[in-house]
């Protein structure tokens, strides 16, 4: 399976935007690291990530419903944190981030559940609505690894960022990363789901 950022953000903006506010609430399933003292009554529903962490999941929004965008709209996430096993021999450098919508009557969960659920199948109320994929060929080097203490397994991983746009009504998107001190910048791709 292809290495999955743990962060990002945005939405296909025909379909999901009100006179430029946004109808929903937007954000990804981003592995929070657990924490006894916060997350204690979520203990049995955590899980080790690939650097042997332990994390639990929750669902974080970028963008709140009926925030209003405009010419002058950017947002940057910052320090986008992928891990990879470099012995998985299907990833080819693209990484996926999956940008989910709220559409619960109730405000949005933060704490989920996946357990009961298979591999991307989300809980009631949540929505896929864009994938953004980019290439990280160039930076994720699995030559370059550290060792999962738990695991003894070796990994490695990258940190970047995601920055959106609007150019009109088309939404656009970049990735920025450090590389020998000096912030780089590439492309990156917005896919509807309904074109997937």
């Amino acid at each position: 399976k292809k290495a999955a950022a743990d962060g990002a953000v945005i939405w296909y903006l025909t379909e999901l935007v009100e006179g430029r506010a946004t109808r929903f609430d937007y954000g990804i399933i981003h592995a929070t690291r657990y924490n006894p003292s916060l997350h204690e009554k979520y203990k049995d529903i955590s899980f080790i990530n690939t650097d042997g962490g332990k994390y639990i999941s929750t669902f974080k929004v970028l963008i709140p419903k009926d925030t209003i965008l405009n010419a002058q709209w950017k947002i940057l996430v910052h320090k986008t944190r992928v891990l990879l096993d470099p012995s998985d021999p299907s990833f080819d450098g693209e990484i996926v981030a999956h940008i989910l919508s709220w559409r619960g009557k109730s405000p949005a969960p933060h704490i989920l559940d996946l357990s009961q659920f298979q591999s991307w199948e989300l809980p009631p109320g949540l929505e896929e609505t864009i994938q953004i994929r980019a290439n990280l060929g160039a930076i994720l080097n699995p030559a370059k690894t550290s060792l999962n203490q738990t695991t003894g397994k070796p990994y490695c991983d990258a940190n970047i960022s995601y920055e959106f746009s609007l150019k009109g009504m088309k939404l656009r998107a970049r990735i920025h990363w450090t590389e020998k001190g000096v912030e780089q910048v590439g492309p990156a791709s917005i896919i509807p789901i309904t074109k997937l």
